[in-house]
């Protein structure tokens, strides 16, 4: 009896260490880390994330994984490594029909493409992740990605659906008595009306 004692404890704190370190401690792990900037070690992280997802077969801690995995890429300024992550972190929101995951997945899309002044895709994915929007009736969410929206049409020099995009926007944020993003809203609308009278 002496000699098991030791052993089952040995075996119980394997186990235990073992449960700890599973696909969502090492998910938890690389959002730490790539809100503090460290993202070699977000990524390294997120990889083993979305192996024990894939093994385990956890769809939605492999979604957020690779959505993690895009955003260290991104800030990481790994435009192609970013994207890739995204996509697949869009494909497996889709195939379990996630709206939420498949609306953050879209905007982060549409960001990045924003970056790289690519903004008919920006545009394309920023208006998929309304529809879905709409779809699940998060207006919030919707009025987020309409704001972004209208800057991207500034960017291009297009007031007049800059302008359209931001009252979209509020009018969902007045609805909601979202008063501090509509406050800013209006003062887009304003740089935005600015620049179509110049």
């Amino acid at each position: 009896m002496k000699k098991t004692l030791p052993i089952l404890v040995l075996l119980l704190g394997l186990l235990c260490h073992a449960q700890e370190e599973n696909a969502d401690y090492f998910l938890n792990q690389g959002i730490k880390q790539n809100s503090q900037n460290q993202y070699v070690e977000a990524v390294e992280s997120l990889k083993q994330s979305v192996s024990l997802a894939t093994e385990s077969e956890d769809k939605v801690t492999l979604i957020k994984a690779y959505a993690g995995l895009g955003e260290a890429y991104h800030k990481a300024d790994q435009p192609k490594l970013a994207t890739k992550n995204y996509l697949l972190s869009l494909s497996h929101a889709k195939t379990l029909k996630d709206g939420t995951a498949i609306i953050k997945a879209s905007k982060e899309l549409g960001e990045l493409y924003a970056d790289e002044e690519d903004y008919g895709l920006t545009v394309q994915y920023y208006t998929y992740a309304i529809k879905e929007a709409k779809q699940l009736n998060n207006e919030v969410l919707e009025a987020e990605v309409l704001v972004e929206l209208g800057e991207v049409y500034e960017l291009q020099d297009k007031p007049e659906p800059a302008l359209d995009a931001y009252s979209r926007a509020l009018a969902i944020y007045r609805a909601r008595g979202k008063n501090s993003e509509a406050g800013h809203t209006l003062s887009k609308m304003g740089n935005a009306y600015r620049k179509k009278t110049d």
